[in-house]
C-alpha cells in the first residue's frame, strides 16, 4: 500500500513481477484527496489500509506492506491531522539535534504521531494483539550532522545506511534488543521465522534469531555508488571497506574518536575474515541479478 503512484522508481512492475499473488493498492484506489506529490497523508493512508485489514477473513493470516512519504521533502503538514500541534522550536534547536530544518523536524514529529494513530487503529479493528509490527526506514533522514552518533557515522559515510528497525508485537514477542549489525534483507527471513512460517529464502537476508555461521554478523553495504562502487562489510565494531575490485581494502574501527584510521595490523584475524566476506557478498550480490530471476 503506497499513498501515490507506483510508478515511481518502478515500484509497479517490480512489486507485481516479483511477487505472486500480491494486491498492490496506489494512489489511484484511495478516496482520501492528495496533499503533495507523494500522495495521500500518511494518516489517511493508515485509515484506508486499517478498512481492508478490518475486512479481511478473520480466520486468515495477512501479510500488509504499508510505506509511509510524509518525513519527505516538502515536509507536508496536512489540515486534517487528528489533533497535530506544529512544534515552534528554533532552527538553531532543531539543528543542534540533528534536524536540518524546523520542517524536517516537524514532519518526522507528524510521522511518529501518526504510527501511535495507527496502533489505536489497529487496537479498534482487534488485529493489534496477533500481528507483528515492523517499522523501518529504507535510508536515512538526509540530515546535515549527527551529533548524537558515534564519528564513525559521519567520517565513513555509514549515517545513510543506518536507519531505524523496531519490532512490535507485545503480546507474541518479548522485549529485546539485537547490537549485532542487520540489515534490511534481513526483515522478511527474520518476520517469517516469527511467525513460524516455512520460506523458501533466495535472496541473501537471514533470519536474525538465528546465530550466523561466520560468527559475528556481517552486513554488505555499498558506499558509494556509481561505476565504480566504494563496497563494505560492516559489523558491530568494525568497517572493511574496499574498491569494488576488491584493491585498497582497509579495516576502521566503529568506536575509535579517529574511525578513518586504518587497523588492519593491530586485528589482522578481523581483517582477513571479513576481506573474504566482503569480496564474497559483493560478487554474490551481482550474480544474483543474472540468477535470481523468476
Amino acid at each position: 500500500m503506497i499513498g501515490g503512484n507506483a510508478g515511481w522508481a518502478n515500484i509497479n512492475a517490480l512489486i507485481q513481477q516479483s511477487i505472486e499473488g500480491v494486491k498492490l493498492y496506489q494512489e489511484s484506489d484511495w478516496r482520501s484527496p492528495l496533499v503533495d506529490v507523494w500522495g495521500i497523508s500518511d494518516l489517511d493512508l493508515f485509515k484506508e489500509s486499517d478498512r481492508i485489514l478490518r475486512d479481511l477473513p478473520k480466520d486468515r493470516a495477512f501479510f500488509a506492506y504499508v510505506q509511509t512519504s510524509g518525513n519527505h521533502r516538502p515536509f507536508t503538514i496536512p489540515k486534517d491531522n487528528d489533533g497535530f500541534q506544529i512544534s515552534n522550536l528554533s532552527l538553531e534547536q532543531v539543528q543542534a539535534a540533528g534536524s536540518r530544518s524546523v520542517e524536517q523536524y516537524n514532519a518526522v514529529r507528524l510521522l511518529d504521531f501518526n504510527i501511535g494513530k495507527l496502533m489505536e487503529l489497529a487496537k479498534a479493528g482487534g488485529y493489534y494483539d496477533n500481528t507483528i509490527f515492523v517499522f523501518f526506514g529504507d535510508h536515512n533522514t538526509r540530515i546535515s550532522q549527527i551529533p548524537h552518533m558515534p564519528p564513525a557515522f559521519e567520517q565513513l559515510g555509514l549515517e545513510s545506511n543506518h536507519v531505524p528497525m523496531l519490532i512490535h508485537a507485545p503480546g507474541l514477542l518479548k522485549p529485546k534488543v539485537i547490537d549485532e549489525a542487520v540489515g534490511l534483507v534481513d526483515l522478511l527471513p527474520t518476520v517469517a521465522g516469527m511467525a513460524g512460517i516455512p520460506f523458501s529464502n533466495g535472496a541473501m537476508g537471514r533470519d536474525i534469531q538465528q546465530p550466523a555461521p561466520e560468527g559475528e554478523r556481517v552486513v554488505p553495504l555499498v558506499l558509494r555508488e556509481g561505476t565504480f562502487p566504494l563496497i563494505g562489510g560492516v559489523t558491530q565494531h568494525h568497517l572493511l571497506q574496499m574498491q569494488h575490485d576488491g584493491s585498497a581494502p582497509t579495516l576502521h574501527d566503529l568506536r575509535s574518536a579517529t574511525p578513518r584510521d586504518n587497523v588492519a595490523e593491530q586485528h589482522p584475524q578481523e581483517f582477513q575474515r571479513l576481506l573474504e566476506l566482503t569480496r564474497g557478498l559483493h560478487e554474490s550480490a551481482r550474480l544474483m541479478l543474472y540468477r535470481n530471476v523468476r
